[in-house]
């Protein structure tokens, strides 16, 4: 049979028409394993189902981290507004 296959696409047709049931089931059952195995999803261990939820963790870290900026930010312009408001002699002195 393998002297068959080295003959191209021929020699494919020749072995499965000289192949018995039980060979072409085997083959069959091989080809659909094998091509099972080449669509399925990356083992658990492999480095991008691990780079996955890394590259979601830090964009949530960097949405969090732009927004504690913004809100520190907005709450530093309300505190220095607040200070202009009260005028120079309300204002805290430094190591007091």
């Amino acid at each position: 049979m393998h002297a068959l296959l080295a003959h191209g696409l021929p020699g494919l047709f020749r072995a499965v028409q000289e192949a018995d049931s039980q060979r072409l089931c085997t083959a069959i059952l091989a080809c659909t394993k094998a091509s099972t195995a080449l669509t399925t999803q990356p083992p658990d261990d492999s480095p991008s189902s691990v780079m996955r939820p890394l590259t979601a963790q830090l964009a949530e870290l960097k949405r969090q981290h732009r927004d504690e900026v913004q809100a520190l930010e907005a709450a530093q312009s309300e505190n220095l507004e607040l200070r202009r408001r009260l005028g120079p002699r309300h204002t805290a002195r430094p190591g007091l």
